[in-house]
């Protein structure tokens, strides 16, 4: 659905394991911003075979409180 006003980046918030957090507020998560259109992350070898829990939203730098909400929870194996 496009950019979301003002919204000048992409914010996630992330864990690798075998349980999800509960929800964006959930203990064990990262935080990254990117302004670019893909996003890498580097998870380690040590993590093949695991799962990347992940959750975007649209995010304003100059103005945090307009930023969009958080994605449904989305995963995927490590390979």
């Amino acid at each position: 659905a496009g950019v979301r006003g003002g919204a000048d980046s992409v914010q996630c918030a992330y864990m690798v394991g075998t349980a999800a957090a509960r929800g964006v507020g959930g203990a064990g998560l990262t935080f990254e911003l990117t302004t670019r259109a893909v996003l890498t992350l580097a998870l380690g070898a040590e993590n093949t075979a695991q799962y990347l829990y992940i959750y975007f939203r649209w995010y304003s730098t100059k103005r945090p409180k307009l930023s969009g909400p958080w994605s449904e929870l989305n995963t995927t194996l490590i390979l």
